[in-house]
């Protein structure tokens, strides 16, 4: 990867994004802000944080340093369960054609990332997956699960965590009901 080439500093500020068939967004550069937005029914991960390659194809990303994701309402997003224990937020890399079993990397491409703040509602899977990454903060979010979903997932409205180092999981609110 190449770390002098990218579309660094962005900010997504008081959006509406609705109804989309695949995922909201992929985040693939450095020192963004994603604040206030509505995500509602993306049909994949709300925000898609990735990189990776695979063999002969394509390459997309180099990771990416220093992220907020502050004050978003996400809901009803991901309702197919696309990517690993279908997230809202996904955190991750893809290696085709590679050694690695799960195809994930113990390398951090993802660091300096703060998950504060935000709502999760009715999500099918995990709120929130993160792999491959070092310096992540989750807190003072709340999870709400005010609709039955059609598949039970027992991991619905969880935060997982693989192949990563040094991540904070602090004051979240899980709200109690009989779908979470």
């Amino acid at each position: 990867y190449n770390r002098r080439y990218g579309s660094h500093q962005y900010l997504i500020r008081n959006c509406v994004f609705r109804e989309n068939r695949a995922a909201g967004f992929r985040l693939q550069a450095d020192n963004g802000l994603v604040e206030g937005n509505l995500f509602y029914h993306h049909q994949m991960p709300a925000l898609r944080l990735e990189t990776g390659w695979a063999m002969n194809h394509w390459s997309e990303g180099t990771g990416i340093t220093n992220l907020v994701i502050r004050n978003n309402t996400f809901d009803s997003c991901n309702p197919v369960l696309n990517e690993e224990h279908g997230p809202v937020i996904h955190m991750g890399v893809f290696r085709r054609s590679v050694a690695s079993p799960d195809n994930k990397s113990a390398w951090p491409v993802f660091s300096g990332i703060l998950i504060e703040s935000n709502a999760f509602v009715n999500t099918q899977g995990t709120a929130i997956t993160v792999s491959s990454a070092a310096g992540i903060t989750i807190r003072s979010n709340v999870f709400r699960g005010e609709r039955e979903r059609a598949v039970k997932d027992p991991k619905r409205c969880a935060v997982y965590i693989s192949y990563a180092s040094n991540v904070q999981v602090l004051d979240n609110h899980w709200v109690g009901s009989p779908w979470v």
